[in-house]
């Protein structure tokens, strides 16, 4: 504590203001430099002033008592009396600290000797300072710290993590990071993150990434890397961009989790499910292509015994040939069909295909067994508008909506399903597959689309699943109809631009 009273300052009091003595200007200056509790005591105990200062109980009424008084009061107190002594004994400034036991309360007290040998004035002026709530701040950040010291470790732990200048040039990555990729911090530190492209993804997909970051957007989602063995790996990110005080991206730290596993047996799944709708479409296939053959048969059998009668017409036996030819040519084009499905279409080309042709690929393998079981096929709207996709993945998830209708209606006495074609924006177009069912119930719709999800023990519930894998995959939308009096889902795409 410094007070700016010095000796030389009373050499003539009443120069300075014949109403004051000098201990009264002592006091006065001492209550201008100070909001802080306080007494002031002179060498025989009595004290002459007490303040409480500001907010404060501590010094209440103490004016005029004795100090000694306090060593009956609690801990507080008697500390004070106990610096009152030592300083009256020792003659020397003494600051302590003192916190309450079981509480937050945390002060300095300081004992300091206002000595006036002028004037025969010698006074101790013991004076609190609460820094409890500084205390308290201090404590809330330390419990921040090793709240986000605990958080960090468990993170860096747990995930691989890097941290790029604001041109994507690596400046820090953890063991994490390094055991993945196979490379060294030293090997990566410096480079971009290019280093690790397995060249899976596209430059619009990159472009987007970027894109979205520099706004200061964070980033989420699934990338293929290849590590320093060349093995490929799969990692879920997060980028988050690090921003200084004017708001400036700065760097960009990146968080990943190892889901290569996971993603081994997502494709697996989609190999047995493939497998699944191989099976239902060789059923089809029996179907679609046994009215075909039955017809060929039937004009053969007839030609044969035209001819063992020698009473055949050639125009008849022209026409017959006609017949048979386009019986061939459908089985042909199923069978055509057919061979599309079964090859693997993870590397399929994305082409440029109208809507009606997805869907009429989707009819080949079920049109047959649904009209033999009685379900009615509506068709509607059907539109020459053009998509750019991958062809056998969306006449896919099209016939695993269609199988998925069946299914849910096969018992029904009223048995239907309508396929519309809906164009009510020039940027998309939308397929719209409704069935005579009376809709889904609530506690199944938030389950739905999740893999091995089924309430039919026939089917092992990854249809609706695959279908909307793909149809992520194509950036579109696949959704069920809240609105619609029947079961109804709506797959929607963006229309293909030149």
């Amino acid at each position: 504590m410094s007070i700016n009273l010095k000796e030389e300052e009373f050499q003539n009091p009443i120069a300075l203001n014949d109403n004051y003595t000098v201990k009264e200007i002592i006091l006065k200056t001492i209550i201008a430099s100070t909001d802080d509790p306080f007494l002031i005591i002179d060498l025989n105990g009595l004290i002459e002033h007490s303040s409480a200062g500001k907010n404060s109980i501590i010094f209440d009424n103490f004016q005029a008592r004795n100090i000694s008084e306090l060593k009956d009061f609690d801990n507080f107190y008697k500390e004070i009396f106990s610096l009152f002594e030592k300083i009256s004994e020792d003659k020397k400034n003494i600051t302590i600290e003192y916190t309450q036991d079981n509480s937050s309360d945390f002060y300095i007290i300081s004992g300091t000797i206002l000595n006036y040998n002028a004037y025969n004035i010698c006074l101790i002026l013991v004076k609190v300072k609460d820094f409890s709530s500084e205390k308290k701040y201090e404590k809330s950040l330390q419990s921040a710290f090793l709240f986000y010291e605990k958080q960090s470790y468990a993170l860096n732990a747990a995930a691989s993590i890097s941290i790029t200048d604001k041109n994507g040039n690596i400046i820090f990555v953890n063991d994490n990071f390094s055991k993945l990729s196979g490379y060294s911090g030293q090997e990566l530190v410096g480079k971009n993150h290019n280093i690790l492209n397995s060249h899976t993804h596209s430059r619009a997909f990159f472009s987007d990434l970027w894109r979205t970051i520099l706004k200061g957007d964070r980033w989420k989602g699934e990338i293929q890397n290849r590590d320093k063995s060349g093995a490929l790996y799969w990692i879920d990110t997060t980028i988050v961009p690090i921003k200084n005080e004017n708001d400036e991206i700065i760097q960009f730290i990146a968080i990943r989790f190892d889901i290569t596993e996971k993603k081994k047996n997502e494709s697996l799944m989609i190999h047995t499910a493939n497998m699944a709708s191989l099976g239902e479409m060789a059923g089809g296939l029996a179907h679609e292509i046994n009215n075909p053959l039955t017809i060929i048969i039937g004009k053969i059998y007839q030609i044969e015994r035209k001819i063992e009668n020698f009473n055949f017409d050639k125009d008849k036996v022209k026409e017959s040939f006609t017949i048979i030819d386009k019986s061939l040519a459908r089985i042909a084009k199923i069978v055509s069909e057919f061979l599309k499905f079964a090859k693997h279409s993870d590397y399929e080309a994305m082409q440029n295909i109208t809507i009606t042709s997805v869907i009429e690929s989707a009819l080949y393998f079920c049109k047959e067994k649904f009209r033999s079981n009685g379900v009615e096929i509506y068709l509607n709207n059907l539109s020459q508008s053009t998509i750019f996709c991958k062809p056998i993945k969306i006449s896919q998830a099209v016939l695993n909506l269609l199988n998925n209708s069946y299914e849910a209606i096969a018992n029904l006495q009223d048995k239907w399903i309508e396929i519309s074609v809906l164009e009510n924006s020039p940027e998309v177009i939308s397929i719209a597959i409704t069935d005579s069912g009376l809709g889904i119930h609530e506690n199944i719709l938030p389950h739905m689309f999740k893999p091995f999800y089924s309430k039919k023990e026939t089917t092992p519930g990854l249809g609706l699943s695959i279908a909307k894998g793909i149809i992520d995959e194509h950036k579109g939308t696949i959704k069920y109809d809240l609105n619609s009096e029947n079961t109804r889902f709506i797959i929607t795409l963006a229309k293909f631009k030149s």
